[in-house]
Parts: structure tokens; sequence; C-alpha cells
């Protein structure tokens, strides 16, 4: 689910193809908007994401040098809330993804 927000993310910011027609562009946008609202919403936690201009930092870089260590980041930080999420409502702190 991360990787496909990334790349609803990257697609419209980096990779607009002018080909496309408008409801291509349109559709792209709004996956765009989406992404982003979640990934501030998500993790408003990290430094990176405390606002929408470091966000966008991270993401052009991120994009730049390849998605896979932001991503991992991201992973690791929704593991952690499950896993104080899950030991809160005292289910154990195993979580199993």
């Amino acid at each position: 689910m991360l990787n496909e927000t990334l790349k609803d993310y990257n697609t419209y910011v980096f990779e607009q193809d002018e080909e496309w027609d408008e409801d291509t562009r349109t559709t792209a946008k709004k996956a765009n908007e989406n992404a982003f609202k979640m990934l501030l919403t998500l993790f408003n936690n990290l430094p990176d994401f405390k606002s929408k201009t470091d966000a966008k930092t991270v993401l052009r870089v991120s994009h730049d040098s390849g998605t896979g260590p932001l991503l991992e980041k991201l992973v690791q930080d929704c593991e952690s809330k499950l896993q104080y999420t899950a030991g809160k409502a005292g289910m154990g702190t195993t979580i199993i993804l």
C-alpha cells in the first residue's frame, strides 16, 4: 500500500506525460493529492513530514535516489505504531506483517 501511495505521488509530480489526456491528468492529480494527504497524516510524527515543504523535499530526494530507503523508513514507522497500539490495547506486542 505504501509503495502504491509513493507511486501515486511520484507519477503526477515527477513522471507526467505531455500526451496524457485530460481524464488521465485529472485522475493522476487526484491520486497525487490523496497520496500526499495520507503521507502527511500518517507520518506527521517524523521530522521529514512535519510540514508540506519538508515532505515535498524528502519525496523529491527519494524519487531521485530511489524510493527503497524512504519506503523502508515508512514501513518501520508503521510497524512501530502498530506495536504501540497493540500493546496499549492489551494484545501483546508481537505484530506479524
